[in-house]
């Protein structure tokens, strides 16, 4: 039976997942600052090409191992309630360094787009991040055809993508009055969002 409440949650997960600041994030302000928008979105679009690759490989794995997930469904949110706690917490008592090189350049380039997928993938926890918010949100797809797959990843991608747009627009468009430190406390405030989510994944295992 095909069930497209799928497909609505997966823009919310694309949301989620491209929230966290890191390499990609920082890169991504500091272009769309210092070059404007579309630098700096050619680096967040990086970062959900990332956040694709890994939605792909969080669907391919619950829809191939859609058992082994359903008997041991309570570990995983125990397990990814507490990983999403860790990212959470990281993110609270993370320092942004700002990154002096990325302003000399003023011109847009693909490299900005190819630095930020190869910053992403060198993160091994994307995967497994992914996966946890795939299980925080019950998005079992063991039973679902490849359409609602594709669509799923397709989704995330979309929800990735809209907040890469609106986010660098408005710093472009704040511009110098946008610095790091107000990038920390947005980092901050959602890590906290984070680890709520996080807890609320780890009572749901008991």
């Amino acid at each position: 039976m095909m069930d497209f409440f799928f497909v609505l949650k997966a823009p919310l997960i694309g949301l989620i997942a491209a929230i966290p600041v890191g390499p990609v994030a920082v890169m991504a302000v500091q272009k769309s600052i210092s070059d404007g928008r579309k630098p700096g979105l050619s680096c967040g679009l990086g970062g959900t090409f990332v956040d694709t690759i890994c939605a792909t490989i969080a669907v391919f794995a619950i829809s191939s191992l859609g058992d082994l997930i359903d008997r041991n469904a309570h570990l995983i949110s125990l397990v990814g309630g507490i990983l999403i706690i860790f990212l959470g917490i990281m993110m609270i008592l993370s320092k942004i360094k700002e990154n002096k090189e990325a302003r000399r350049s003023h011109s847009y380039d693909p490299y900005n787009f190819i630095k930020a997928v190869a910053m992403g993938l060198g993160n091994p926890a994307c995967p497994a991040v992914m996966l946890a918010l795939f299980a925080g949100f019950n998005m079992d797809l063991s039973d679902q055809n490849a359409l609602i797959h594709v669509l799923t990843v397709l989704g995330v991608a979309a929800g990735s993508a809209t907040y890469w747009y609106f986010i660098t627009r408005l710093i472009a468009h704040v511009g110098a009055r946008f610095n790091m430190r107000v990038l920390l406390w947005i980092n901050r405030i959602a890590g906290v969002a984070i680890c709520i989510f996080g807890a609320v994944l780890l009572l749901k295992s008991f």
